[in-house]
């Protein structure tokens, strides 16, 4: 306790060292015996206070030493007295940087999606086309393969039935039933009908093609001398043939039939020949009428024309078969029906019709009641030769108005040999024909209106016979283009179209369109898409024919014949624009097919082709109703149509007469489409010259090379187009207002 208390001064200096003790050498005064070291004396209570203050304080004065802190670096006077102001406008400048760069990348950003989002559309419509194709060619595929295995099952089932046939023939006990009834036909001559060799064997004699095969398996044809066309195509068709009985009442018996008639009706050659006629067709009272007329009071050995019939075959599985068939008669030394051949090009299932009786023979004289004497039919013969003269004359452009002029009643005379009931088919069709001749020359045509023509070419568009068909097709087209004129002008007044429309027209040829959908004669054709095209100037006659079956058709049509014949093709086309004036009908398949054909004709390559096939139309403006579709594909069509009128020469006088000019000059001033501007351009161009006529005025090609735009800040510009327009209305072709003479 004698020990020196620290001073604060000596609170961090090393203590005094202490003695060791003398037991445990450690640094204390002495330690008992046990090895503790003694206890030391308490200290008064004011000395520990004392000490435990002593011994905090060096503690606390470590605690409050702070440890060394970084200095920040000297700051430039100058700086320091910088105004606050070029902080902030550096700042903002930075600012609007970055507004820009993200106003950039926003920018960047839309279009990039904009493009991603055309990218994917194109790529669906892509997607959607590809879909398409796959599932044509997967049809088509299919139709190929059913195509293969029905022609293999064909060629098979024919070489057994010539198997089958020729152990029958070769047989000379078996006779045919109807052998006696056909007392004149040796069982020889009926095993040569009978025998129909295989398709790679030529006939060796009488000839050589077709005719001289059919007789070598027909001998009866060996008699007759076939200048004309034979009815059988091929006998790879059904081919069949019929004798007639020197009686009424015993019905045609068959004489001959090929292998694959046989298979088409499912029944042997031996229970085929010698049957009558009612047991394969049924009796058509129509056709057979035409068939006596056509084969009474001939000359002797007469071999008639070939006729197409649309009949019912029957067969041994049940249903009827609707057939369409060519027809050839051959007539006896009295010139009476001797034989009848008959070869079927397709068929269908079918169903009786008003006229057609099944299992029953008609005799001759119920037909024809009152039987028509030899002279008779030589008159017969005198008014087809007239007939014959008639067409003759008016094929004749130069005397066709004056030699029909100078003929009294020639007209009534054609339409009364139009509308008779006994009038033979070459009758008809050659009083039709030169009804269509006649149609050429509008005052002509006004005169033979008032007979009825109409009325009786409408009705034989229902004939069974295709060339009476086509004649009526054309006098249809002639007399309804004619029926366009207005009243003022001195036309018919429209009065051709209400009465076709009445008359149920549209629904007659939407029955023809698919009869014509598989016809082989581009003419034909030609003449009744021309037929269509014209019908559909007319919007009720257009309302009955709109439906989606008609634009299949006519698309069926066009797919057909169009590379073989351009014209059909732009006959089609127009009819699918008049079509899709409805919008229930305006499909992106119709709009695509007019697209593709306005993206790959140009108004010269159609006029070059109208100009090789002699197109000319009587009326051009009907065409201007498509400029008021809603679509651009339909405008740029009619665009275009004019376009080649105006480069066509029988067409360019039209548009003055038929005042289009100025409709084109409104629609070329307001489109904004550059290709039916394009369009218009071409025609005006064509149309300037014509215009013209001496006048000192702008061309019509100057005058569409400005774009009249009312807002301009050019006075010259302005000055320039006034001037235009005004020496344009001083000549007389655009039309003033009537209460100030402005235009």
């Amino acid at each position: 306790m004698s020990a020196e208390v620290p001073t604060p001064t000596d609170a961090l200096a090393p203590p005094a060292p202490v003695p060791a003790c003398n037991y445990c050498r450690k640094g204390h005064t002495a330690c008992d015996m046990r090895g503790r070291p003694p206890r030391r004396t308490p200290l008064p209570l004011d000395d520990q206070q004392q000490q435990k203050e002593r011994n905090a304080k060096p503690l606390r004065t470590a605690a409050a030493a702070k440890p060394p802190q970084p200095q920040p670096p000297p700051v430039d006077a100058a700086a320091q007295e910088e105004p606050a102001g070029g902080q902030q406008a550096l700042m903002a400048q930075v600012v609007e940087l970055q507004a820009a760069e993200i106003r950039q990348l926003r920018e960047a950003n839309a279009e990039l999606e904009l493009r991603l989002a055309l990218r994917k559309e194109s790529h669906r419509a892509a997607a959607r086309q590809v879909a398409k194709l796959e599932h044509h060619l997967l049809r088509s595929e299919q139709a190929a393969a059913a195509l293969r295995a029905q022609i293999e099952h064909e060629h098979e089932h024919q070489r057994r039935k010539r198997r089958k046939i020729a152990d029958v023939v070769g047989s000379p006990a078996q006779q045919q039933p109807g052998a006696e009834a056909n007392a004149d036909v040796s069982p020889s001559s009926v095993r040569s009908f009978a025998s129909s060799p295989p398709p790679p064997l030529p006939p060796t004699t009488y000839g050589g093609g077709v005719l001289g095969e059919a007789r070598s398996l027909m001998p009866f044809l060996r008699d007759y001398d076939i200048r004309s066309s034979l009815a059988v195509v091929d006998f790879s068709y059904p081919v069949c043939a019929f004798k007639c009985s020197s009686t009424d009442a015993t019905p045609p018996a068959m004489i001959y039939a090929n292998a694959a008639f046989c298979s088409l009706t499912n029944f042997s050659l031996d229970q085929l020949l010698g049957t009558p006629f009612q047991f394969s067709f049924v009796v058509n009272v129509h056709q057979y009428k035409q068939a006596v007329t056509l084969t009474t009071n001939r000359p002797p050995l007469h071999v008639t024309d070939v006729y197409r019939y649309h009949s019912l075959l029957r067969s041994s599985y049940g249903p009827l078969l609707r057939v369409s068939q060519n027809v050839q008669f051959f007539c006896n030394e009295a010139g009476n029906m001797r034989y009848s051949l008959h070869c079927i090009l397709d068929w269908e299932e079918g169903s009786l019709e008003e006229t057609e009786e099944p299992g029953r023979w008609i005799p001759f004289s119920n037909i024809e009641p009152k039987r028509m004497e030899k002279g008779e039919g030589v008159q017969r013969e005198a008014v087809g030769a007239a007939l014959q003269e008639l067409r003759t004359h008016a094929e004749h452009k130069d005397d066709k108005a004056t030699y029909f002029a100078e003929q009294e009643g020639a007209l009534a005379l054609l339409v009364s040999f139009v509308d008779s009931e006994t009038s033979s088919i070459p009758i008809i069709d050659g009083a039709l024909s030169c009804l269509w001749n006649l149609a050429s020359t509008v005052e002509l045509a006004r005169a033979s209106c008032r007979h009825g023509t109409l009325e009786v070419v409408i009705e034989q568009l229902q004939s069974s016979n295709l060339d009476v068909v086509n004649s009526a097709l054309g006098c249809l087209t002639s007399y309804l283009e004619l029926g366009i004129v207005s009243p003022k002008s001195g036309g018919v007044g429209g009065g051709g179209w209400w009465l076709a429309a009445e008359l149920g027209i549209g629904k007659i040829f939407v029955g023809l369109l698919h009869r014509f959908e598989t016809l082989n004669d581009d003419a034909e054709v030609e003449i009744f898409m021309n037929c269509v095209l014209t019908l559909m100037f007319h919007p009720k006659v257009r309302k009955q024919m709109a439906s989606s079956e008609v634009v299949e058709s006519v698309i069926k049509v066009m797919e057909a014949y169009s590379s073989a014949f351009p014209e059909v093709r732009f006959l089609c086309i127009g009819t699918l624009a008049f079509l899709a004036l409805d919008s229930a009908l305006a499909t992106c398949d119709v709009l695509h097919i007019i697209g593709q054909y306005t993206d790959e004709m140009d108004p010269q390559a159609i006029a070059k082709e109208s100009d090789e096939c002699g197109t000319v139309w009587t009326f051009i403006r009907p065409f201007f109703e498509l400029m008021s579709s809603t679509h651009a594909t339909i405008r740029r069509l009619c665009g275009l149509i004019y376009a080649s009128f105006a480069l066509t020469s029988a067409h360019q006088d039209q548009f003055k007469r038929e005042a289009l000019v100025s409709e084109l000059l409104a629609v070329r001033w307001s489109t904004g489409d550059a290709r039916l501007a394009a369009y218009l351009d071409c025609a005006l161009a064509a149309q300037g010259p014509a215009l013209r006529g001496g006048v000192d005025a702008p061309s019509l090609v100057q005058l569409c090379a400005y774009r009249i735009q009312p807002k301009t800040t050019n006075d010259d510009q302005r000055d320039d187009h006034r001037a235009i327009i005004i020496s344009f209305i001083n000549t007389g072709w655009c039309p003033r207002n009537s209460k100030n003479g402005s235009p």
